[in-house]
């Protein structure tokens, strides 16, 4: 039987992500997910393939905060922000959004952390980050594991930043899935997983590498893109719970 392993959300883009035991959807993703990004001084964002130590930043949330850790600094800030300066950011490819400013106190830390002058703003709309990012990503064990065999250090599922992790598929089933159904709700097959060079990154140093991605894309390269996982599009919203069973179809 195929069911849920794992779910994790990322709320700050190119960070680390929060586990959850159940999570809530909507037609644009999971709640609080990827609605937080960094950006430089010319209000574009910014990534982990530029700014590395992105990938290090610990996220957690609670019902009123997102907190954000790392060496050297701590700092909650509110979901619902009631004061606030809404300005245009341009998220990818040309693509703005309007943004809320979080103020200068994590500007600061993420500035001398990053070693760049940036800020944090908060997306108004959910719907926006689905305008440059799928709304959700699925990756199997079985997968990941036959990687990691192909590996002489085999590397975490956290590196390549699934929302949904299934166990009980058979490695790379997912590329010809149509529908995946989870707790009675469906979720439409979009398109594999292209990769970019981010899953290099290890997530507890900065620090850049060859591998994994050298190694998959000797077997996992698919016309011009080297795949591994789908982009989901959910048909409504709901919740899902770690150990539900999942349909394929």
């Amino acid at each position: 039987m195929i069911s849920v392993s794992s779910l994790r959300i990322y709320p700050m883009k190119s960070a680390q992500g929060t586990a959850q035991e159940e999570a809530a959807y909507n037609i644009d993703g999971f709640l609080q997910d990827r609605r937080w990004i960094v950006v430089d001084e010319e209000r574009r964002r910014v990534s982990a393939r530029k700014l590395p130590r992105l990938a290090t930043i610990s996220c957690s949330l609670s019902d009123q905060a997102l907190t954000l850790s790392q060496t050297g600094f701590r700092v909650s800030l509110p979901l619902v922000v009631q004061e606030h300066i809404e300005q245009d950011v341009e998220l990818t490819n040309g693509l703005t959004a309007r943004a809320r400013f979080m103020g200068n106190e994590v500007a600061t830390h993420l500035s001398g952390y990053l070693g760049r002058k940036c800020a944090l703003y908060q997306l108004c709309e959910r719907k926006a980050a689905e305008l440059a990012y799928a709304p959700v990503h699925l990756m199997s064990e079985s997968s990941l594991k036959v990687l990691n065999d192909k590996l002489e250090q085999p590397v975490p599922m956290a590196r390549f930043r699934p929302n949904i992790v299934v166990a009980g598929s058979k490695p790379f089933d997912e590329d010809n899935w149509s529908t995946v159904t989870i707790n009675g709700h469906g979720f439409r097959n979009i398109e594999r997983t292209a990769r970019c060079t981010i899953p290099n990154i290890d997530i507890e140093s900065g620090q850049t590498a060859p591998e994994p991605m050298k190694t998959l894309s000797n077997f996992r390269r698919i016309k011009a893109s080297v795949d591994l996982g789908i982009y989901l599009q959910p048909s409504g919203e709901g919740s899902i719970k770690l150990g539900d069973p999942v349909q394929i179809s």
